[in-house]
């Protein structure tokens, strides 16, 4: 089960975005595999909580993550660097998550 760490505080000079700096910020949204999982090591527990909290199933909760971190690699172009990862990434698994209760 991945492990999340908490965000970091953005620093004055910008050095920071959530859990990770803001070159790799940069490098997901220029869609490069490395800082994707740079982001999952960030932030899978954050995604993984979310999806489970509003799930209740684990293996639902797995299924969200999984799609929410596709559908982040799919929108990283639209990725506002001037904003945190974490909550992005919580909205996009709040919505991956009712689709898969929908279903």
């Amino acid at each position: 089960k991945p492990q999340f760490r908490g965000p970091a505080c953005a620093d004055s000079a910008g050095g920071t975005v959530g859990a990770v700096d803001r070159g790799e910020a940069s490098r997901f949204r220029d869609a490069d595999p490395g800082a994707v999982r740079a982001l999952y090591r960030a932030y899978g527990g954050l995604v993984f909580g979310v999806a489970h909290n509003l799930l209740g199933d684990r293996r639902l909760a797995e299924e969200a993550t999984q799609q929410a971190f596709v559908q982040a690699w799919r929108a990283a172009g639209d990725y506002d660097l001037t904003q945190e990862l974490g909550p992005w990434l919580a909205v996009i698994t709040w919505r991956a998550a009712m689709d898969i209760q929908r279903r």
